[in-house]
């Protein structure tokens, strides 16, 4: 009865339209620019394409395995944030948390079986599980941070503090030393097991000896203040050290490994030559024209297929022109194709440069996924998946005088 009271409670026809109505005027700029409305209707015709088209070179779940990858804290929490919330006490907790607990979950299940069957999801669609999972896990962030209450133990209030910088210590060891077995597997051979040597043992070994120590002082902890007390330092300590994780990993996605396809958020990314492409062209225009961006330039069909980097970069030359093929009918002070030797109709000097990269998942070694994990170090390296020749017409280049034909 009081879920059915809260339900004819909301007024889901007024949220409707007015939903509807924010996302009218938010697209257009408050009815000030019409084709925003095209936007919305990109946007729809793109998310029920991708229903049965996929994006390609994108692993199996693309989105939760995204989730997984860069948001582990949140997939630990959320899952331990679901269980307080379906195990909570109805007459001690308020209608209103137990409703936004519940919905939470429901939305973690839409989106994790969304993801699964959705074909067309990618990196940004990890937002689904993200923001359920950060929800359901301020649920158990909230208790893990409480202080401790317990009918047989005096627990003082820096007790779970101290057992999470020892368990953080204890996890920062056996990382170290992970990470240190994962770059010798990493120039192993694949087909056998590592021949690894006595200092590497002693690693190995260590990792089992920090993870022991862990153990050891979850229980001494719990002897000395009881298991709610070691519980709280528990949740604290995988909270700071799966926080810095999770922070490194979208410091490396967004700023060191921006451009790497190894780096699970970026699937066939821009190249950082793609830079080079757009200087190489303001340069040349700026001897042709005396203007960075008024060049002419010439640009085959087959060179902006599948390219968008170099549909991006040419977006700010406002006079470049398409063609079937690059011919002798061309002399434009810059062009661009694919073909390594076109007959063009004057001298050009031509550079090769990559716009795109690519690497497959499924190239990753087992044992390679710790150096992986850590700092997207693999076997296989990524491979240039787009090329484009960029042509400089000789007498702009500065090697010779041409007469135009």
């Amino acid at each position: 009865q009081a879920w059915q009271a809260l339900r004819s409670a909301l007024p889901l026809p007024k949220m409707g339209l007015a939903a509807a109505i924010a996302l009218i005027a938010g697209s257009t700029a408050l009815f000030t620019i019409p084709s925003g409305l095209s936007h919305i209707g990109a946007a729809l015709e793109a998310s029920l394409r991708g229903i049965v088209v996929g994006m390609p070179d994108a692993p199996f779940a693309f989105p939760l395995l995204a989730s997984l990858v860069y948001e582990p804290l949140f997939a630990l929490f959320g899952l331990v944030g679901a269980y307080f919330v379906l195990n909570a006490d109805p007459e001690r907790t308020p209608l209103a948390e137990r409703f936004i607990g519940r919905a939470l979950i429901g939305w973690l299940i839409v989106a994790a079986a969304a993801s699964l069957v959705y074909a067309g999801g990618t990196a940004d669609h990890a937002l689904w599980l993200t923001l359920p999972l950060a929800g359901l896990s301020a649920f158990a962030i909230v208790r893990a941070l409480a202080p401790v209450q317990d009918r047989y133990w005096h627990v003082p209030i820096w007790a779970p503090y101290l057992h999470a910088i020892l368990l953080v210590a204890t996890l920062f060891i056996a990382g170290v030393n992970l990470i240190w077995v994962g770059r010798v597997t990493l120039s192993m051979m694949p087909e056998l097991f590592p021949p690894l040597q006595q200092q590497d043992l002693m690693r190995a070994l260590m990792i089992v000896l920090a993870l022991a120590l862990s153990v050891i002082t979850f229980f001494l902890i719990g002897s000395t203040w009881g298991a709610r007390a070691a519980w709280h330092g528990t949740g604290i300590g995988l909270l700071i050290f799966l926080g810095l994780y999770s922070f490194n990993a979208g410091w490396q996605a967004a700023v060191n490994k921006f451009d790497d396809p190894r780096e699970l958020w970026h699937v066939n990314p821009s190249s950082r030559n793609l830079n080079l492409l757009v200087k190489t062209l303001e340069t040349a225009s700026l001897r042709a024209t005396g203007a960075p961006t008024m060049a002419e330039i010439v640009v085959e069909r087959a060179a902006i297929e599948n390219n968008a980097p170099l549909r991006w970069a040419l977006h700010k030359f406002p006079n470049h022109r398409y063609v079937d093929v690059l011919s002798s009918a061309v002399n434009a002070p810059i062009a661009i194709g694919v073909q390594p030797e076109p007959a063009l109709g004057a001298s050009y000097v031509g550079q090769r440069l990559a716009t795109q990269s690519g690497w497959f998942l499924s190239t990753l070694q087992y044992w390679d996924t710790l150096s992986w994990l850590y700092n997207r170090q693999t076997r296989v390296m990524p491979q240039p998946s787009a090329h484009v020749i960029v042509w400089v017409r000789a007498d702009i280049y500065g090697v010779e005088e041409v007469t135009p034909s």
